[in-house]
C-alpha cells in the first residue's frame, strides 16, 4: 500500500502493456485495406513503428494520469488524447502505418535527412556568407 501523499502505482507499468491488453481490447475502428483518404489503417505489427511507439507510450502516460485523478479527467483524456492521436495513427493516407494494413506490415519509412553542418546553429557575426549563417528565432517582423 502507497503512503498518502504517493500516487498509486500504474495499473500498467509499461506501455505495450497498455496497448495490449487495454487500448486493443477498447478501441474498435473500421479498418480498410486499401489506404484511401478518409479510411483507417492498423498494423498488427504496430511496435515496429517508432513513432507510433513513441505517441502511444505519451498516451499511455496521459491515461495514467486521467486514471489516478478520476472524475472527469478520462473523458477528457479521450477527448484531448485519444481522439486526436487516433486520427493520426489510423490515418491509412497519411499517418506512419500508411504503407501497411492490418495484417500485413511494411517497414517504416521515417524523414529524410541530411548531417547538420558543423556550427550551424551557433550564432556568430563574422560568417564569411550570410547564406550559411544560421537562423536566430523568433524572427523580427522586419525578417518575415
Amino acid at each position: 500500500m502507497s503512503a498518502p501523499d504517493e500516487p498509486p502505482p500504474p495499473e500498467f507499468e509499461v506501455f505495450h502493456d497498455w496497448v495490449q491488453e487495454w487500448l486493443t481490447q477498447v478501441v474498435s475502428r473500421r479498418l480498410l485495406t486499401g489506404n484511401r483518404e478518409g479510411t483507417y489503417t492498423w498494423c498488427a505489427q504496430w511496435w515496429r513503428h517508432t513513432e507510433v511507439c513513441f505517441r502511444l507510450a505519451a498516451m499511455h502516460q496521459g491515461w495514467e494520469e486521467a486514471r489516478v485523478k478520476g472524475g472527469s479527467a478520462m473523458s477528457s483524456w479521450c477527448v484531448y488524447h485519444l481522439d486526436p492521436q487516433l486520427r493520426v495513427l489510423l490515418d491509412a493516407a497519411n499517418g506512419p502505418l500508411w504503407r501497411c494494413i492490418p495484417d500485413h506490415h511494411v517497414s517504416e519509412q521515417t524523414l529524410p535527412t541530411e548531417p547538420v553542418p558543423a556550427g550551424w546553429f551557433d550564432i556568430h557575426d563574422d560568417s564569411p556568407d550570410p547564406a550559411l549563417e544560421p537562423t536566430t528565432w523568433p524572427l523580427t517582423d522586419s525578417e518575415e
